[in-house]
């Protein structure tokens, strides 16, 4: 969560030093459809997305957006088996990868408009769709008394971190691959602050939520859940698409 308030006070405060008044020359785009691609960055983990914002009237637009984001639990510490020579860092007690998977519908409403092209816009937004959740075992190599195996964690077997020698190969387990669907809801507030008509640079932040039928398990423990919520920022790039903008641009 640290790290996470740092990195979003580092983020407005670059908003506020590139949205200097400077005026771009060519005429204000009428019909603004946009599309971007974010880099996503939650307090339970990170993602990538996409979105199409396609507008309705001159303060409303319809998002399309599809994400994906790599979960992990609040309780997760990576570490190294000391008696290891390998230095192979894992996190102990973890058993599952989860990868979710949104595809989501939403509007976009404009509170504030930019007074000039390197001036901010406010926007309020909310998105809804499916969550699709795609939990993969993860397997350790373990050696118990000089007997090596490749196993799953479990609570009744490795209760001791010097049996670890470190995580299997990432492929491991993709044939005991699992997908559990939700659904999925974000809420929140953009900042625009491109200095180019044509050009979208935005930060957004605000809530994310996802809900299962049943508890997804992460860790060996009793305290994984089915609903996962977390804070979020997204920055994002992309441009407007404008038919008239493209015309008089040729001309010029």
């Amino acid at each position: 969560m640290y790290r996470f308030l740092v990195v979003a006070s580092c983020l407005l405060q670059s908003i506020v030093a590139l949205a200097q008044g400077q005026v771009d020359s060519l005429p204000k785009a009428l019909t603004r459809h946009e599309h971007t691609i974010g880099g996503i960055l939650y307090t339970n983990g990170w993602g990538v997305g996409y979105s199409y914002g396609k507008m309705n009237k001159a303060k409303l637009k319809t998002l399309y957006s599809a994400d994906f984001a790599i979960v992990h639990d609040p309780k997760e510490i990576k570490t190294t088996n000391p008696a290891s020579s390998e230095n192979n860092r894992f996190v102990y007690g973890k058993t599952n990868f989860l990868l979710n998977l949104h595809f989501t519908y939403g509007k976009l409403y404009r509170i504030y408009e930019k007074k000039d092209v390197g001036g901010i816009e406010i926007r309020f937004f909310y998105r809804i769709g499916p969550s699709f959740g795609i939990q993969k075992p993860i397997y350790y190599r373990f050696n118990i008394d000089g007997d090596e195996s490749v196993e799953k964690f479990t609570n009744a077997t490795h209760q001791s971190i010097g049996n670890i020698e470190g995580k299997a190969s990432f492929f491991k387990g993709f044939d005991e691959i699992n997908v559990i669907p939700g659904i999925h809801t974000k809420i929140g507030v953009s900042f625009e602050f491109g200095k180019q008509d044509l050009v979208i640079n935005a930060i957004e932040g605000g809530v994310s939520v996802d809900v299962f039928p049943k508890r997804i398990e992460l860790m060996a423990n009793d305290f994984n859940q089915y609903v996962f919520s977390s804070l979020y920022l997204t920055l994002r790039f992309g441009k407007i698409i404008n038919p008239r903008i493209k015309k008089i641009k040729a001309k010029q």
